[in-house]
């Protein structure tokens, strides 16, 4: 059974023609005729066997109606081109030809051969133009071996001298044609491989060539006595026609000579044209790869062809007049369903020819392209033929079209057509079936249209919408989630520019449902990041739509998510905010500035939770604005209107942000940003040089936030002092340092002296001077003011410093020995005043700001030889434990319970601890 399978799929795949069925009929019909109509021998050429032909050819006729084979016209049937294919080689197979190669060494032919009475040359071609099987012709001169083919073009030419004049032109081109085709898929560089072979091929292409050239004869010297009796306009659109056919010959003889097609194997239903002779089916070689040149011979036979087409052509082009060449503007055309005049179309097809005769290598100083110039016409482009289109057969092209190429150029001119389509229930029905075509560019046409008439602005109104407008409406919403995002951002960037920011036309019954579902389902997501991208992707079409209804309402509804976020750990979910913000960037640069605003300057929210000072860190990192906007307009406006409305909380938190996101772009900047940079530098140091003096002089009745608001103020100044040194000019930075000098204090104008040096100072300038020098340099004198001045300036100066401040106060050796009494003589005054004042918050300040002092190591005062860690934890331990003491009794005035004397108790508690350490 398995060999029985085997052998019926070798006969089903098999090339072999059988003689069975149709071509048994064939050759009935041939036998019959040649015995009993006329003998196949005597008819010929010019013999006076008209009427036998005629007879025979009905008979073939009336057998191939019957098969149904051709239609009430005699035209090929398309659905049965095999059978008529393989009727028409059994034709030449038994016409009385002689071959170079022995036909019955061709294993699927051989038993065909002999097979009918051998019919000569004249009658062969005769059923082949009166049975319409010239196309089976074209084949065979294209597919099957030159030598094969070369037998019968000599009568075929001949055979054309009968033929009418239109048919001569259209058999000559495809004739042409396939002689060109049939050497470039049959070259082979067979000097390397056989010579005798290679000077067999060599004469074949010589006599192909001389075929072409006398093929040719027929546009050079027609016969004249064809046209007797024309008129002068059908003379002249004859003419026009030739030219149209010579240049579809010149540009496939160009075609092929510039660009070797790629070699395509014949498939089953033309293998028969396949004549290989059976020894040598092993032996020959393989097709060259697509990139390969052309051999030798068959590049000077194309090379041949195309001069002798082109001197044709020139010859021709030089008939035309300026009568003729007007005529052709009123011959219409249809060519492949289009409509053009042969005016137009001889002239694209020199326009054509120019270009390829100037990229081509051989050709390109041929005479003929002056005279081509003179006529030539840029081809229309496939949108300027879709503009001269009507509805109906734009509808055509675009349900016919074999790209998605071509139908998106017909789909452009549809939309463009306006009301005409948009306003039609069956156009609509075709855009939404192509609605995967459709771009943002289509969409913004619907949407002016839809805008511009006034029917159904009342959206909930919808029982005075046309169901035309109403279907628009529909296929707008289904076609915005599929758009890529560069189209839908320029889409959505339109409508805001055309109708507001709040636009909201297309606002539909569920979005605030779906808008609830869209937020759920962002604040259900799982931190894992391969889960946050999964989201990401399968929610990009829901949030596009929903951005397109109502963008107000869902970036609103995106920043307010960020604001209910309380909990710890909420950097994914303000990530994955920020990753829909970053993929909408040129949408949400309109609406979150706004909200940036509200939190950073306005309303200052940016205290409330984590969340909110990491959203607005993220938004500068994607740069979503200029960076010099959001801290010129954003930081530095926030930093002024919390001071001046004394939410130090928020000061504390703006201040904390900008330093964050200073540090870094003032370490590593980019070159174009160096401007930038100074620009913001600039503007920043002066705002925190009064804000450090405004806090200092407030700290008295300050809070936590205000003392930690001053020690980011003095840490954000020392780095943007040290830039502005770099980058800006001399006269810049001794400007700022005369603002520092008249109107801040010498807390504030140690940093611009220190960090912003003026290029040329003096050498013994220089010199570094620690915070304590600068400050009592003028006030104190080392081994000449007495105790009471330095710890008067101890406890007026003591407690307006930072920590780090504090610690340089600690290591100078004019006042370390008065700090401790200095501290003592504070207390007692606060003691006195705490009623009054009552802010606990100031004491607790220096207190912490002594206790990290008392860490430091303290130098030793003499020369002798003892052990200095031994000194120096002597001298912590005695001052500690007389800290302990002071806080002790600072402790004594205030309740354990209130709640708000825990920074009071907290620090005694961390003294006590380091004391027990220092005992240990």
């Amino acid at each position: 059974m398995k060999d029985f399978c085997t052998l019926l799929n070798e006969i089903r795949n098999s090339t072999v023609m059988e003689l069975s069925g149709d071509l048994n009929k064939v050759a009935l019909i041939l036998n019959n005729t040649n015995r009993y109509v006329r003998s196949f021998d005597n008819i010929i050429f010019d013999g006076g066997n008209e009427p036998y032909i005629i007879e025979i050819v009905a008979r073939l006729l009336r057998f191939l109606r019957r098969q149904n084979y051709l239609d009430e016209h005699n035209k090929v049937n398309e659905l049965c081109v095999t059978q008529l294919r393989q009727i028409t080689m059994y034709l030449f197979l038994n016409t009385d030809v002689s071959f170079r190669y022995d036909l019955s060494r061709v294993v699927h032919v051989k038993h065909l051969l002999n097979t009918a009475p051998q019919l000569s040359k004249c009658l062969l071609l005769n059923c082949i133009w009166g049975l319409d099987l010239d196309r089976f012709l074209y084949e065979i001169v294209s597919y099957t071996p030159l030598w094969f083919s070369m037998q019968f073009l000599d009568q075929t030419i001949s055979s054309l001298r009968y033929a009418k004049p239109y048919e001569v032109l259209d058999r000559t081109e495809s004739l042409v044609r396939s002689i060109c085709y049939a050497i470039c898929r049959t070259d082979c560089d067979w000097q390397k491989i056989d010579r005798n072979r290679y000077v067999d091929h060599q004469r074949t292409l010589n006599k192909m060539c001389d075929h072409v050239a006398e093929l040719l004869c027929f546009y050079n010297t027609p016969d004249s006595s064809k046209f007797q009796g024309w008129s002068k306009v059908r003379k002249h659109t004859y003419f026009g026609y030739v030219l149209w056919h010579l240049f579809k010959m010149v540009l496939t003889g160009l075609k092929l000579s510039g660009c070797r097609p790629d070699p395509k194997p014949l498939d089953s239903s033309m293998a028969m044209y396949e004549l290989v002779i059976e020894p040598d089916r092993y032996n020959t070689p393989s097709a060259p790869p697509v990139s390969a040149q052309y051999s030798a011979p068959t590049e000077q036979a194309l090379l041949k062809i195309t001069v002798c087409l082109l001197n044709t052509l020139e010859t021709c082009i030089m008939h035309v007049s300026i009568e003729r060449f007007v005529c052709w503007a009123d011959i219409d055309l249809f060519t492949n369903n289009e409509t053009g005049t042969l005016q137009q179309l001889i002239g694209e097809s020199a326009y054509r020819v120019s270009e390829l005769l100037l990229n081509s290598k051989n050709n390109r100083q041929h005479s003929v392209l002056t005279h081509l110039a003179q006529f030539a016409l840029r081809p229309r482009t496939l949108a300027e033929q879709a503009s001269t289109m009507t509805l109906g057969q734009l509808m055509t092209k675009i349900e016919e079209s074999a790209t998605a190429t071509q139908r998106m150029v017909y789909l452009n001119e549809f939309v463009k057509r306006g009301e005409q389509v948009l306003g039609n229930a069956e156009c609509l029905a075709v855009l939404e079936q192509h609605k995967a075509l459709l771009t943002g560019g289509h969409v913004r046409l619907m949407i002016e249209y839809d805008a511009r008439d006034t029917v159904g602005d009342e959206m909930m109104d919808e029982d005075d919408v046309p169901d035309e407008r109403v279907r628009l409406r529909e296929l707008i919403l289904l076609i915005v989630p599929t758009l890529p995002s560069r189209q839908f951002h320029s889409l959505v960037t339109f409508t805001i520019d055309t109708f507001g920011t709040d636009f909201d036309r297309y606002k539909q019954e569920n979005f605030s449902a779906s808008l609830v579902a869209f937020i759920n389902r962002m604040g259900s997501a799982s931190s894992d990041c391969a889960a946050g991208r999964t989201m990401q992707r399968t929610t990009g079409a829901t949030l596009q739509l929903l951005i397109f209804q109502c963008p107000t309402t869902i970036f609103t509804s995106l920043v307010n998510f960020v604001y209910d976020l309380k909990d710890s750990g909420t950097e994914f979910y303000v990530d994955a905010i920020i990753a829909i913000i970053e993929r909408q960037r040129p949408i949400a640069a309109r609406y979150i500035w706004q909200h940036l605003e509200s939190l950073l300057v306005t309303d200052l929210n940016i205290c409330k939770t984590k969340a909110l000072r990491y959203f607005a860190q993220r938004i500068y990192e994607i740069e979503l604005y200029e960076r010099e906007a959001f801290y010129r307009q954003l930081l530095l406006r926030g930093i002024e209107k919390a001071y001046e409305s004394r939410n130090m909380m928020a000061l504390e938190e703006l201040l904390s942000l900008f330093n964050c996101i200073w540090s870094k772009l003032i370490t590593v900047y980019r070159a174009p940003s160096k401007e930038m940079v100074r620009i913001v530098a600039k503007e920043a140091a002066v705002q925190l040089g009064q804000l450090t003096t405004d806090l200092r002089a407030g700290l008295l009745n300050s809070n936590p936030n205000g003392i930690n608001a001053l020690s980011l103020a003095v840490e954000l100044l020392v780095p943007t002092l040290s830039v502005l040194e770099r980058l800006c000019s001399e006269a810049d930075n001794e400007n700022l340092q005369k603002i520092a000098k008249s109107e801040w204090p010498l807390t504030t104008q140690y940093y611009f002296q220190q960090y912003l040096k003026l290029k040329d100072r003096s050498g013994d300038s220089e010199q570094k001077s620690s915070f304590a020098e600068f400050i009592y340099n003028e006030e104190l004198v080392p081994k000449v003011s007495n105790d009471n001045v330095i710890r008067s300036f101890l406890v007026r100066m003591f407690p307006q410093c930072v920590q780090s401040e504090a610690l340089t106060l600690a290591q100078d050796e004019v006042l370390r020995p008065h700090l401790f009494n200095a501290l003592e003589t504070l207390l007692e005054e606060w003691l006195k005043r705490k009623q009054v004042e009552g802010n606990l918050h100031f004491p607790v300040h220096w207190l912490t700001n002594y206790n990290a002092c008392l860490k430091l190591p303290f130098p030793s005062s003499d020369n002798v030889e003892t052990d200095q860690n031994c000194r120096n934890r002597t001298e912590c331990l005695a001052l500690k434990k007389a800290f302990l003491e002071m806080m002790e009794r600072f402790v004594k005035n205030f309740d354990e319970s209130d709640a708000e004397n825990h920074q009071v108790y907290a620090l005694l508690v961390a003294v006590e601890q380091e004391l027990a350490m220092l005992e240990q």
